[in-house]
């Protein structure tokens, strides 16, 4: 059935408003098994008529496998992560009128493969894991880890993902202001200190977060 339509309708979809082709791959993306049907619109050309360069591969329903249960803008992501370059997922994401959140998850899956060599160097600190990753959306990581297995690369997505994302420091801006620091910069700059100590384990408690505010005070604040 999935191939009648798309065979019916492939003469269309460059007359289609952009709603209606997002809207249409919305569904596809929302079956429990969205590879198939993906992977029969790639093989109809469908794809490549909602854009040219955009294509489903066998490395990508490979790791669509193993991206279930994730949501459909994983899935999205995916689909985008074959782009050849940001301009092309901007032509996507305008094509398909996307709202941000799909515009994110489209452009951010070209833009972290830009980032992988440097996402696999040794000895890479949790902080600067997360300084890389900290803009992107959650679904183009979760792609890209499910594309790259059980490399060093994938590792550090999934624990980026699963994890890091989630970690704060005990401490907020009020409580540095009542330690004496003073309002302005240097409270965003303490907090991201803080952050980044918390990741790379050089604080582990609340006590240890406030020891290192103190030796940031200037000698005259106690």
């Amino acid at each position: 059935v999935t191939e009648a339509v798309f065979r019916r309708d492939i003469g269309y979809v460059a007359q289609l408003s952009g709603d209606r082709v997002r809207h249409e791959l919305e569904r596809i993306l929302g079956e429990s098994a969205p590879e198939t049907a993906l992977a029969i619109a790639d093989e109809l050309g469908l794809l490549g008529a909602v854009l040219a360069g955009l294509s489903w591969t066998a490395e990508m329903g490979t790791a669509a496998r193993g991206l279930r249960p994730a949501g459909s803008r994983a899935y999205l992501a995916l689909l985008a992560s074959g782009l050849p370059t940001p301009s092309d997922a901007g032509r996507l994401s305008a094509r398909l009128n996307a709202p941000r959140q799909w515009a994110a998850a489209i452009e951010d899956a070209v833009n972290l493969r830009e980032r992988l060599i440097d996402l696999s160097a040794d000895g890479l600190a949790p902080s600067a894991v997360c300084a890389m990753l900290a803009s992107l959306s959650p679904e183009a990581v979760q792609a890209w880890a499910a594309l790259l297995g059980d490399s060093s690369a994938a590792v550090r997505l999934r624990d980026y993902h699963d994890r890091l994302r989630h970690v704060r420091p005990a401490l907020g801006g009020d409580d540095l202001l009542t330690l004496g620091v003073p309002q302005g910069p240097r409270v965003g700059e303490l907090l991201q200190e803080l952050l980044a100590a918390r990741l790379d384990g050089v604080v582990a408690s609340r006590a240890d977060e406030e020891a290192l505010v103190r030796r940031r005070l200037p000698e005259h604040v106690e």
